[in-house]
């Protein structure tokens, strides 16, 4: 009698390898996929005239994660015009994230290094959503809570 041979080596770990690279694709999929909240989807204006110098924006969200961010100028020396920046964004648990982007979605890349502290990110603590409001707090103002309100 002969011995029986088993299963080819070469098949056995290529169906190893198809699972990881299957669940490789799906966590690169989700770690990038934008992790939107849609009651944030809109253009909003902010204006915070207890600062300083009074700060003015309009943030517009999409909700394909990208957006702009347009600072509105109230320096009389400065007569023009601010260009829009784009960003991307997303919210994790109460926290808008703000990241300078190249016009698409944040990347994995940019996350990640969002995550670790490495990139400008401007991180927003979401208080409270409504219809016409978001209420949040930043690192710069400390406890004071600030608005943005629905732009139509």
């Amino acid at each position: 009698m002969e011995p029986t041979q088993g299963k080819p080596i070469r098949k056995r770990r290529s169906w190893l390898i198809v699972p990881f690279v299957l669940a490789l694709i799906s966590l690169i999929s989700w770690w990038n996929w934008p992790q939107i909240d849609p009651r944030l989807v809109g253009k909003w204006h902010h204006l915070n005239e207890a600062a300083v110098a009074p700060i003015e924006f309009t943030l517009i969200l999409k909700d394909d994660g990208t957006g702009t961010l347009a600072p509105i100028s109230h320096d009389p020396h400065f007569e023009d015009p601010i260009d829009p920046e784009p960003i991307g964004w997303w919210v994790r648990e109460n926290e808008l994230f703000l990241l300078r982007s190249s016009g698409g979605p944040p990347g994995v890349i940019s996350r990640l290094l969002a995550a670790l502290g490495a990139t400008k990110t401007r991180r927003l603590t979401i208080v409270r959503v409504t219809d016409r409001e978001i209420h949040y707090r930043t690192e710069a103002f400390g406890p004071t809570e600030l608005v943005m309100n629905r732009v139509e």
